[in-house]
């Protein structure tokens, strides 16, 4: 069974690497389009990646929730302790549960 929070419809519904998901910053998200980007395994290149509408549905809720990083900063937190990027072995965790 899979979690249902952002990180897990994300990684289920975009087919991403979770370690190209925790880089995605709120520069990175085209809500019109219902795209994200990620930079692609071994280079520095970015490529558009389709979300489910449920995903982004998800991930809005979230960001309202724990407000929105700086553009900087990837939209994926920690859920404990000091506010934090979601590390890639919590990220596993949440999507494999």
């Amino acid at each position: 069974m899979t979690g249902t929070g952002p990180p897990s419809l994300l990684y289920v519904s975009s087919g991403s690497r979770a370690s190209e998901l925790l880089g995605v910053t709120p520069g990175d998200i085209d809500w019109a389009k219902q795209l994200f980007y990620v930079v692609t395994k071994g280079t520095d290149d970015r490529e558009a990646v389709p979300a489910s509408p449920q995903a982004l549905t998800a991930l809005a809720a979230y960001l309202d929730r724990i407000g929105l990083p700086s553009a900087h900063d990837p939209v994926l937190r920690a859920r404990r302790g000091p506010d934090r990027p979601l590390s890639y072995s919590a990220m596993r965790r949440s999507s494999s549960a």
